[in-house]
C-alpha cells in the first residue's frame, strides 16, 4: 500500500501511522549503528587536550577530523594524572560534539542525495530562513535578534513543554550548507513562538556586518551545551600539582588513610548526633548578626559522647544512643576517618539521613577542621541536581546556624532565599573589610558598564527602530544625495504643529493607501477580524530568562532603561505614527459604559438588599434597571466591535508597513541615478527607502562594532570583580552549597578557598568529569554518597555508554577498583511486600520494624499490585518519547479512586517513565480535581517517596522494544518509591521476556498473587461483598464514590436519608448536604420553599398584606418583613416642598432634593428666563450682555458672567494681524503676544525646534556656501564673506542639457530646453534674455531670474516695515536660500531682536521677575496659614485667588505650561496680585461685614482668572469696583465716626441711600458715584469738631503725630487750628496756609484774633503762661 496516495489516504489510521513512525525510529537507529566506528586508541594522544577548544571546529563537525577516544577504564590504573584527564576531557567532549556533527553530516548527506529521506534526524533540529534582525543589548555583552520562519510544524510545537532553542542550546549558523558556519548560544527565547529569540556569538571575532543580510539554515544540537562547557573548561585547567586524591581517582589505591587534619589523639564531640533538636551556632563572619549560643543538653550520654577519639572506633557511644543502626554506625565511623569515604545506600536505607549526620558533625567541630594557615575554610556540599540540593541545604538550615551560602540562581526553595549568594551580595558591609572593599570595586566597574551599556543601547535600538518603522527624512539625510533631498523637500506638504502628523517620506510612501487598503479589506470580509486575530494571537511560552545560570556572576540587565531609550529613540527617528485618536476615543466611552454598568449593577444590589421595599416595589424596580442595565451592555457590545475592527485595521498596517520594510533594495547604482524620488512609481519608491535604510543601518552597525570591545573589556572587569566579591564572600562562610555545573563554573574561587571537606550527594548519578572540577587542591577529605545499582549517569551518545563506559561513574569505579565502602542495609521505607520486590536487587536489604506496622490500603483488596495489559503505546516525535493511552486513563481513574478513599493528595504520587507520558496524565488530571497529587516522570523522583505510589510503564509494542525499562539501574528507582501501597500498569508478559530481572519480579508477583489484569476494588462499607474487578478505566465506574454502586441509605440528622450511593468519604455525612424540600414552617404557618440543608431557613418570602404604621397605608410586603422598617412605595407623596411643589417620590422615601418643575425666573438684573425649579439659586442671568466694549467689539458674555456690566468677560474677538515671523495673530482683539506657533526658521544644516516667539539658537556650523571659485569660511548665522558667484554651473542635469543654476548654487530641476515655456515665462521681464541664469528658492520651489530676484531681494522696504523678504511669485517667506544668505541672516538678526524687545528680557532675568511675585504670594499665603480662630480677618475669595496665581506661576516655572514667558505676561500677573491686595486691604478695613464684602468676591474671582494680559474694559472695570469698594469703606468709617459723636440718627437717609447705592446689581454711573460722594461729605462734616473744621479722628491723628505737650495748639481768626515749637510762646509772625489770615504774634504775644485752641488737647492756658507754669497744664495722673 503507497501511503502517498490519496486512494489509500482513508484506509491508513493511526495504528499505521505509528508504525511507520517506529520504523522510521528502528532504521534511523540501524543505520547510525552502521556508522562509522571511532577506534578504541590505546596509545599517545596526538596532542596536549588542554590546546583543545571547548567549542567544536568545522573540520570536527564536518568529519574531517576523527575523534581520538579512550575508554574509561572499570579496573587498574592510568599512567599519570594527564593520561586520566586527557580520557575523561575527550570523552565528555565528544558525548556533546557527535551528536551535532551525526546530525549535521546526515542533513548534508540528505540534501545532496537526490531521494528525498523519511528518516527523521534525531541528533539535531534544523530550522530554515533564520535571519539576524539586529544587535542588541544584553546582560551578557552584545547579543543578536535573530527571526526564524514559523512553519505549519514549528508552529505545533509545545515550545514550553520541549527543550528546543532553551537558554544555552548551542545552534550553528551557515548560509552555505555547512561549508562555514557561525557557532552561537541561546540566551533569551521569550518570543519563541513568535520566531524571535537572541543568541550571544562565541566567537568575539565575528563582525557585526558578517551577520547582517545572510538568510542561514540553522542545525540545534540536542545536547544542551551549557552543562558541558564550564566542565570541559574546568578539566583543562587541572593539572598533576593541583588535582586531589589522585591516588585512588587516578591510580586506584584501595587503601585509604585518615583526613590530613585527624591524627590518633583528634576527638570529636558527638553530642548533636544524639540529640535530633541539637542547634548548632556559629558566629557570623559575613553578616553583622547576633547568634544565641549552642544548645548544652546534660545528661549521662552527652558526657560520654563529649570527647571521642575518632579513629579509635571502640569508645564510641553506642549506635542506640546516636539512633543508628549497624550499617549506619559503621559507615559513619569509617567516613569521618577515611580520606576518600564512599558510602552506598540502597532506596529506603536514609542516605541523605546519614549525609546530614555528618555535615552536623563535622560543623560541630569545625575547630579541627576548618582553620588552614590561619584561615576559616568551609565545607563543600556538591549535588547534580539543583532539586537535591535544595533539600539537602534545608536539612542543614534546620540544625545549623551560621554562614551557609546557597550558590546559583536556580533555587526553589522559600527558606533558602535568605541564604542565596544574590543575597549576600546585597548585604552592607563596611568599606574596610574586605568584601566591602571588593564590593566597591564592583560598584565602580558596574558604574563604567552601564556608561558603556547606555552607548550601546541608543546605538542597538536606533537599528531596531530602523527595521520596524518608517524613519522621517532628517535622520536619512546623510545617505540620500542633495538632488534627492531637494527633490523630497520640493513637493513637501507644510507640517501642522500636532505631534502625529505624518512625516514627508511618509506622504512619499503613500502610507495613506496602507489604511485605506486595510478598512476596504475588513469591510470586504466582516469575519476577517476574527480568523486574523487567531492568526496573529501570540501567547507567552516558557520564559527562560538569561539570568538562570549566569546571574551569580554578570550584572541584571534593566530592561526599562531600553524600553525608556526605546521611547526616545522612536520620538526622533520615526516618520509615520499610526493615529490612535479613534481608537482612544471608542475606549473612553466604553470605560463610561462599564462605569454605567457598574452603577447599575450597584444599584441593583442595594434594591435587592433593601428589607424595607416591598416584593412587588423590588421586582418593578429591578425590571427598569435590567432593562437599563441590557441596553447599555448592547452599547458596549456594538462599541467592543468597532474597537475590535479598528486594532486589527491597525495591526495589518502595522504589519503591511514592516513587510514593506522588509523586500528587495534598489541597487547602489540604480539609487545614484535617481534624482527627482517623486517621478518614481511606488515599488521602486519602497525599494529606494529600503536602500536608504539599509545603508543607515551598516552606519550604525560600524558605530556599534567601534564601541562594541571597549564595552566587552569593561565588562570582563565587571565579571572579575562580581567573582572577587562572591570569593570573599565564600572565603568567610562555614558551608557553600553548589551544583557540579556550578562548582566547575567557581573553580577558580574553590582552588583559591580551598574547601578541605567535600560532601557529594548522588555522587553515583554523576559523570566522573563533573565530580573531578569540584575538587582543588584543597581538599583533605571526600565523601561520596550515591547507589551504583539505582541511575546511572546518562551520557548524550549511547555508545559511548556501551562501549567507552562513559556511564560509569567515579563512585561506581571505585567501589570495582576496591576501595573501601560501607553499604548501609536497614531500610526504612518500604512496607515488606514492597521490599521484596527490591530484594531481587539488593538480596541482603531488611526491614526495619515500624515498615511492618503501616495499615492496608483503603478501597483496594491487596496493598500490591501489578496491573498486565497488552494496549499499544504510542510515539511523540517532536518529545522523543512515548505514551499509552490506555495506562493514563487507567492511572487517573485509580488515583481518583484512592482519593475517594479519604486519601491526602499529597499521599499519592503518580510516575512514569516517559516524559509523554506524563504529557497525557497531566491532561486527564486537573489540579481543582487532583488536588496535591504528585505527577512526575521517574528520574525526577530519585530520593522522594510517598505513601502511595502509581506507576505507569508505558512500554507495550510489537517490536518487542522497551526501551531503558530494562536497565536495572531505572527499574530500581522506579520499584522503590512506594511505603504502603504500591500499583504498577505495564505489559509484563514483554517485560519478563526481554529483561532477566523483570522476569524474576514478574514471577514472584505471580507466586504471590499479585499480578492480574484488573485491580480488585473492595468496598469498606460492605467488607462481605465479592470485590469488583477493574480492568479498564471504566470499570471504575462500579466504584462511583470509592465504595460500590449500593445506595448509602443512612438517615441523616435532619430525618431524610442519604441520597448519595456508597461513598467512604464523609461517612459520618457532616460536609453533606440534604437537597431534599425543608418540611419547616414559619411563623404565619407558611410552608418553607428551600433546601433542607440550609438551617436555619432562609426568610419567608410569600407575599402577605400589612398596614405601614408611619403612614397607615396599606402595603404588599414579604412575610418576614417587619413593617415598622418597610418604606412605603404608596405615590404620590403628600408632603409639598419648601418651594411650594408636591414631592415626586414615594411615600416612604426621601422628599425630593432637586425640584424638577420649570418655573419662570425674574433676576435681579431684571431679564426674565424658564429654568428648572432647583436651578434657582446656581444659575446666573443667561441673557445676552451685548454691550459695546472699549475696544468697539460687542461683548459675547451673558449679563451672569458679565456680573451684570460690573466686570466684562474678555473681548473673545481674534486679532488675525500678521506677525512680524509671518503668522497671523491667534491672540484676542490685538493684545498681539509672543506667537507660539512652531518656528518655521531653518537653515541647510538643521531647523529650529522652539516656538516662532522664542529668540532661535544660531546655526554654530560652518556655512557650506561654497563652489570652485570662492568659498565661506564664516559660520552659517554669521554675515558670509564671499560674494555671491555670477559665473554658469557646469553640471548636466537628468536630460544631458546644461543646468541653467549658477556656480555653487542648487541646481534648478527645470531646463531652458525641455521647460522653454515655463523657464522663460515673463515675470520679471528678464527670462528670455540670452544667457539668462536662475536661482530656486528653497522654500517654495519657485525658479527666478538672478538679476532681478538680486535687485529685488537687495531693495529696502519704502514704509521700513520688518519682515521677511517673501517670493515674488507666492509671497512665502525666504528663510533658506545659501545666494542671499547674507539678506536672510540680517532679517532674522533684526527680527530675532524685535522677539527679544517683545519677550522685555532674557529668560534668566525674566525668571526673576516671576520668582520675586512668587515670593510676595508666598509670604501673603504664609500669612492667611495660621489658624482662623486667631485671625482677626479671613476672606476664603482672596485666599484662593493667590492660590490660583500661584499654581500658574509653578506651571509656567516647570514649563508645564504652554505660555511663553514674557514681561508681559509677569506685568499682568503683578496687576493681578496688586489688585487682590488692594481687595484685601479693603476688607481688612471693615472687619465684620462679611455678608456685604461677598458682593465683590465675584471681581477677585474673575481678577485671578488665567490670562496674557489685561485688556483696557477688564481694567476700567475692576478700577470702577475697586472705587465702589473704596466708597463703602469710607462708609463704614464715617458711620463709626458718626455713632461716636451721636450724630448717626442725623443722616440715616444718607446712608440708606449711599449703601442701596453701592450694592446696586450693574455698574455705578457717574451720577450716581458723583451723589454718594456728596452724601459722603456731607456725614463727614457732621463728624466735624465744633470750631477746629477736622473730625475727631483727624485730631488724635495729628496731636499723636506732632508729640507736644498740652498748651501749644492755637487757631486762627477763622478757626484753622496750628501749633508753635519750643516752649508754645509766639516769637514770629505767619500767615495761615488755609485762609491767609495772619497767625503767631512776637514777643509771647499773639496777634490779634489768634486764641488757643483747647479743643486739640483740653489745655485751659498757653504752655507759656504763668498758669501753665503753675501746673494748671497738668494731669497729675499722667505723673504715674
Amino acid at each position: 500500500m503507497i501511503a502517498d496516495d490519496p486512494a489509500n489516504a482513508s484506509v491508513i489510521n493511526d495504528f499505521t501511522r505509528t508504525s511507520l513512525n517506529e520504523f522510521a525510529d528502528l532504521n534511523n537507529a540501524y543505520r547510525k549503528d552502521e556508522k562509522r566506528i571511532e577506534h578504541n586508541y590505546e596509545g599517545k594522544p596526538p596532542d596536549d587536550f588542554r590546546t583543545i577548544p571547548v567549542l567544536p571546529r568545522i573540520e570536527e563537525i564536518k568529519g574531517f577530523i576523527q575523534p581520538f577516544l579512550r575508554k574509561n577504564k572499570l579496573g587498574g590504573q592510568y599512567e599519570d594524572v594527564d593520561d586520566y584527564l586527557d580520557v575523561q576531557f575527550r570523552l565528555l567532549r565528544e558525548d556533546f560534539i557527535g551528536p551535532l556533527r551525526d546530525g549535521i553530516t546526515e542533513y548534508i548527506k540528505n540534501n545532496e542525495s537526490k531521494a528525498k529521506s523519511n528518516i527523521r534526524n534525531t541528533d539535531v533540529r534544523i530550522y530554515r530562513n533564520v535571519i539576524v534582525v539586529g544587535p542588541e543589548l544584553a546582560e551578557f555583552g552584545l547579543s543578536f535578534k535573530m527571526k526564524m520562519e514559523m512553519t505549519t510544524g514549528l508552529r505545533k510545537i509545545h515550545w514550553e513543554l520541549g527543550k528546543r532553542l532553551i537558554y544555552g542550546s548551542l545552534v550553528c549558523l551557515s548560509d552555505n550548507e555547512f561549508d562555514t558556519l557561525v557557532l552561537a548560544t541561546v540566551i533569551d527565547n521569550a518570543k519563541i513562538k513568535d520566531g524571535i529569540f537572541s543568541v550571544l556569538i562565541e566567537d568575539e571575532n565575528v563582525q557585526i556586518s558578517e551577520l547582517l543580510n545572510r538568510n542561514f539554515t540553522m542545525a540545534e544540537s540536542t545536547v544542551y551545551f551549557e552543562s558541558y562547557k564550564h566542565v570541559l573548561a574546568g578539566l583543562q585547567s587541572i593539572n598533576e600539582t593541583n588535582f586531589a586524591f589522585a591516588k585512588h581517582i587516578v591510580f586506584s589505591q584501595p587503601k585509604c588513610s585518615p583526613p590530613a587534619y585527624l591524627d590518633v589523639q583528634t576527638s570529636f564531640d558527638l553530642r548533636p548526633l544524639i540529640h535530633d533538636d541539637y542547634i548548632i551556632v556559629h558566629p557570623s563572619n559575613i553578616r553583622n548578626e547576633v547568634l544565641s549560643v549552642n544548645q548544652h543538653i546534660v545528661s549521662q550520654e552527652n558526657n560520654k559522647s563529649t570527647r571521642v577519639k575518632v579513629l579509635d572506633h571502640s569508645p564510641w557511644p553506642a549506635k542506640e544512643s546516636l539512633q543508628l543502626d549497624d550499617s549506619q554506625m559503621r559507615a559513619i565511623q569509617n567516613a569521618l576517618s577515611r580520606e576518600f569515604a564512599i558510602i552506598q545506600g540502597p532506596p529506603g536505607t536514609g542516605k541523605t539521613y546519614i549525609g546530614l549526620k555528618l555535615a552536623k558533625v563535622l560543623l560541630h567541630n569545625k575547630d579541627t577542621w576548618g582553620n588552614v594557615s590561619g584561615m576559616t575554610s568551609p565545607m563543600l556540599i556538591v549535588c547534580y541536581t539543583n532539586h537535591a540540593l535544595d533539600q539537602f541545604l534545608e536539612g542543614v538550615a534546620k540544625f545549623y546556624r551560621g554562614d551557609l551560602v546557597r550558590v546559583g540562581g536556580r533555587s526553589k526553595s522559600e527558606r533558602l532565599k535568605s541564604y542565596s549568594l544574590k543575597q549576600y551580595r546585597r548585604g552592607a558591609y563596611s568599606s574596610r573589610s574586605a568584601i566591602g572593599k571588593m564590593t566597591q570595586l564592583k560598584d565602580s566597574a558596574r558604574k563604567e558598564l552601564a556608561k558603556s551599556q547606555t552607548k550601546i543601547c541608543k546605538l542597538t535600538v536606533s537599528v531596531q527602530i530602523c527595521l520596524q518603522t518608517l524613519i522621517n527624512e532628517g535622520t536619512l539625510r546623510d545617505v540620500m544625495s542633495d538632488c534627492q533631498f531637494r527633490s523630497l523637500q520640493t513637493n513637501m506638504i507644510p507640517k501642522n504643529t500636532d505631534e502625529s502628523s505624518q512625516s514627508t517620506i511618509a506622504i512619499w510612501l503613500r502610507t495613506d493607501l496602507i489604511e485605506h487598503e486595510c478598512r476596504l479589506a475588513i469591510n470586504q470580509d466582516r469575519n476577517a477580524d476574527e480568523d486574523f486575530e487567531q492568526s496573529i494571537n501570540v501567547t507567552t511560552g516558557n520564559e527562560r530568562s538569561a539570568s538562570i545560570l549566569f546571574d551569580d556572576i554578570l550584572p541584571e540587565f534593566d530592561t526599562t532603561q531600553v524600553n525608556a531609550v526605546y521611547q526616545v529613540k522612536q520620538k526622533t527617528l520615526s516618520g509615520y505614527n499610526i493615529t490612535n485618536e479613534y481608537v482612544n476615543e471608542i475606549l473612553n466611552h466604553i470605560s463610561k459604559v462599564r462605569a454605567d454598568l457598574d452603577e447599575i449593577e450597584l444599584n441593583i444590589q442595594k434594591v435587592e438588599n433593601k428589607r424595607k421595599l416591598s416584593k412587588k416595589n423590588k421586582i418593578n424596580k429591578i425590571k427598569e434597571l435590567e432593562k437599563a442595565q441590557t441596553r447599555m451592555k448592547r452599547q458596549e457590545n456594538e462599541l467592543q466591535f468597532h474597537l475590535k475592527q479598528e486594532q486589527i485595521i491597525q495591526i495589518y498596517q502595522e504589519q503591511d508597513t514592516k513587510s514593506n520594510l522588509s523586500h528587495d533594495l534598489m541597487p547602489h547604482q540604480e539609487v545614484i541615478a535617481v534624482d527627482d524620488i517623486w517621478k518614481l512609481n511606488l515599488k521602486d519608491r519602497w525599494r529606494l527607502y529600503r536602500s536608504w535604510v539599509h545603508t543607515y543601518v551598516l552606519y550604525l552597525n560600524q558605530k556599534i562594532e567601534k564601541e562594541r570591545e571597549g564595552f566587552m573589556m569593561t565588562a570582563k572587569r565587571y565579571k572579575e570583580a562580581q567573582m572577587l566579591v562572591d570569593r570573599e564572600i565564600l572565603r568567610h562562610s562555614s558551608v557553600i552549597g553548589m551544583t557540579t555545573t556550578c562548582a566547575a563554573r567557581y573553580l577558580s574561587t574553590l582552588r583559591d578557598i580551598k574547601p578541605p571537606i567535600v560532601i557529594v550527594e548522588e555522587a553515583a548519578e554523576v559523570l566522573e568529569a563533573h565530580i573531578i572540577t569540584t575538587l582543588s587542591d584543597g581538599c583533605k577529605h571526600l565523601i561520596l554518597i550515591g547507589d551504583h545499582k539505582q541511575l546511572r549517569p546518562n551520557p548524550s551518545v549511547y555508545k559511548l555508554a556501551i562501549r567507552y563506559n562513559l556511564n560509569i561513574s567515579l563512585f561506581e569505579r571505585m567501589v570495582n577498583n576496591g576501595v573501601p565502602h560501607d553499604c548501609l542495609e536497614l531500610q526504612h521505607r518500604m512496607r515488606p511486600d514492597i521490599a521484596d520486590i527490591m530484594r531481587h536487587i539488593y538480596p541482603g536489604l531488611q526491614d526495619h520494624s515500624h515498615v511492618r506496622c503501616y495499615g492496608d490500603v483503603k478501597g483496594i483488596a491487596k496493598n500490591v499490585m501489578f496491573i498486565n495489559h497488552n494496549e499499544p503505546e504510542s510515539s511523540n516525535g517532536e518529545l522523543k518519547s512515548y505514551a499509552n493511552t490506555f495506562e493514563a486513563d487507567y492511572v487517573a481513574k485509580l488515583a481518583k479512586h484512592l482519593l475517594m478513599q479519604d486519601y491526602n493528595g499529597s499521599q499519592i504520587t503518580v510516575l512514569t517513565t516517559y516524559t509523554g507520558q506524563l504529557l497525557e496524565l497531566k491532561r486527564r488530571m486537573n489540579r481543582d480535581e487532583y488536588d496535591d497529587v504528585n505527577v512526575t516522570v521517574v528520574d525526577n523522583y530519585q530520593g522522594e517517596e510517598n505513601d502511595i505510589v502509581i506507576l505507569s510503564l508505558v512500554r507495550s509494542n510489537h517490536e518487542n522494544r522497551i526501551g531503558f525499562l530494562k536497565t536495572e539501574n531505572r527499574i530500581c528507582v522506579a520499584l522503590s518509591r512506594a511505603k504502603m501501597g504500591f500499583f504498577v500498569v505495564g505489559n509484563f508478559d514483554q517485560l519478563s521476556s526481554l529483561s532477566p530481572l523483570w522476569k524474576a519480579i514478574t514471577e514472584d508477583m505471580m507466586t504471590r498473587g499479585c499480578i492480574a489484569r484488573g485491580l480488585q476494588l473492595r468496598c469498606a462499607n460492605h467488607p462481605n461483598d465479592p470485590p469488583k474487578i477493574a480492568v479498564s478505566a471504566t470499570d471504575f465506574k462500579d466504584a462511583p464514590l470509592g465504595g460500590c454502586t449500593k445506595a448509602c441509605e443512612t438517615r441523616l440528622n435532619c430525618g431524610h436519608q442519604c441520597t448519595l450511593t456508597c461513598h467512604i468519604k464523609d461517612s459520618s455525612h457532616k460536609l453533606f448536604k440534604c437537597q431534599k424540600p425543608c418540611t419547616r414552617r414559619c411563623e404565619r404557618n407558611h410552608k418553607c420553599k428551600s433546601k433542607c440543608f440550609k438551617d436555619p431557613c432562609p426568610p419567608c418570602r410569600v407575599i402577605v398584606t400589612m398596614t405601614i404604621p408611619k403612614c397607615g397605608h396599606l402595603q404588599d410586603i414579604e412575610c418576614h418583613l417587619d413593617p415598622t422598617e418597610v418604606l412605603c412605595n404608596t405615590r404620590p407623596c403628600p408632603t409639598i416642598l419648601n418651594c411650594g411643589h408636591a414631592c415626586t417620590n414615594a411615600c416612604g422615601y426621601p422628599h425630593t432634593i432637586k425640584c424638577e418643575y420649570d418655573i419662570e425666573k425674574t433676576f435681579s438684573c431684571g431679564h426674565t428666563s424658564k429654568l428648572r425649579c432647583w436651578q434657582t439659586n446656581s444659575i446666573q442671568c443667561p441673557h445676552p450682555c451685548g454691550s459695546i466694549l472699549k475696544c468697539g467689539h460687542e461683548c459675547h458674555g451673558t449679563c451672569g458672567s458679565c456680573l451684570n456690566g460690573r466686570y466684562h468677560d474678555r473681548c473673545s474677538q481674534k486679532c488675525s494681524r500678521s506677525l512680524i515671523c509671518g503668522h497671523q495673530c491667534e491672540s484676542p482683539c490685538a493684545h498681539c503676544l509672543p506667537c507660539d506657533q512652531k518656528c518655521q526658521n531653518r537653515c541647510v544644516h538643521s531647523t529650529c525646534n522652539k516656538r516662532c516667539g522664542i529668540p532661535c539658537t544660531p546655526c554654530k556650523e560652518p556655512c557650506l556656501w561654497s563652489c570652485n571659485h570662492y568659498q565661506c569660511s564664516n559660520l552659517c548665522s554669521e554675515p558670509c564673506d564671499r560674494p555671491p558667484c555670477n559665473r554658469p554651473c557646469p553640471k548636466k542635469l537628468k536630460c544631458n542639457h546644461t543646468c541653467i543654476g549658477l556656480c555653487g548654487e542648487p541646481c534648478p530641476l527645470l531646463c531652458i530646453i525641455c521647460d522653454k515655456d515655463e523657464v522663460t515665462e515673463i515675470f520679471f521681464g528678464t527670462e528670455d534674455l540670452p544667457g539668462a541664469r536662475f536661482v530656486t528658492l528653497d522654500d517654495c520651489g519657485h525658479v527666478l531670474e538672478t538679476t532681478s530676484l538680486d535687485y529685488y531681494m537687495n531693495l529696502k522696504e519704502e514704509h521700513g516695515e520688518l519682515s521677511f523678504k517673501c517670493c515674488p511669485k507666492c509671497k512665502t517667506p525666504i528663510r533658506k536660500c545659501v545666494r542671499y544668505g547674507n539678506v536672510v541672516n540680517k532679517q532674522l538678526q533684526d527680527i530675532e531682536q524685535v522677539k527679544m524687545t517683545m519677550l522685555g528680557g532674557s529668560f534668566g532675568q525674566l525668571k526673576t521677575m516671576l520668582d520675586a511675585e512668587n515670593i510676595f504670594l508666598s509670604k501673603r499665603l504664609r500669612k492667611m496659614s495660621i489658624p482662623r480662630i486667631l485671625m482677626r480677618f479671613f476672606n476664603a475669595a482672596t485666599e484662593n485667588a493667590y492660590l490660583k496665581i500661584q499654581k500658574r506661576i509653578t506651571s509656567i516655572q516647570e514649563n508645564n505650561s504652554c505660555v511663553i514667558l514674557s514681561e508681559q505676561l509677569i506685568q499682568t500677573i503683578h496687576v493681578q496680585i496688586q489688585v487682590i491686595n488692594q481687595f484685601e486691604s479693603l476688607f481688612k478695613m471693615i472687619v465684620g461685614e462679611n455678608q456685604r464684602l461677598s458682593f465683590f468676591n465675584d471681581i477677585v474671582k474673575k481678577a485671578a482668572e488665567a490670562r496674557f494680559v489685561f485688556s483696557e474694559q477688564e481694567l476700567m472695570d475692576i478700577n470702577t469696583e475697586l472705587n465702589r469698594a473704596q466708597l463703602y469703606c469710607k462708609c463704614v468709617k464715617l458711620e463709626t465716626n458718626l455713632k461716636k459723636v451721636g450724630k448717626h440718627s442725623d443722616v440715616t437717609d444718607d446712608i440708606n441711600f449711599v449703601r442701596n447705592k453701592l450694592f446696586l446689581v450693574r455698574v455705578l454711573t457717574a451720577d450716581e458715584c458723583d451723589k454718594v460722594c456728596a452724601c459722603l461729605d456731607r456725614m463727614k462734616d457732621m463728624t466735624m469738631i465744633q470750631g477746629l473744621k477736622i473730625t475727631e479722628e483727624e485730631r488724635i491723628s495729628i496731636t499723636q503725630a506732632m508729640k507736644l505737650n498740652k498748651g501749644h495748639w492755637f487757631k486762627c481768626p477763622n478757626g484753622h487750628v496750628y501749633a508753635i515749637g519750643d516752649c508754645g510762646g509766639a516769637n514770629q509772625r505767619s500767615k495761615c496756609p488755609e485762609c491767609k489770615a495772619e497767625i503767631g504774634g512776637e514777643h509771647h504775644r499773639l496777634v490779634d484774633g489768634n486764641q488757643l485752641a483747647t479743643e486739640m488737647d483740653g489745655a485751659t492756658f498757653a504752655a507759656y503762661s504763668e498758669e501753665a507754669n503753675n501746673l494748671a497744664n497738668f494731669n497729675l495722673d499722667d505723673l504715674h
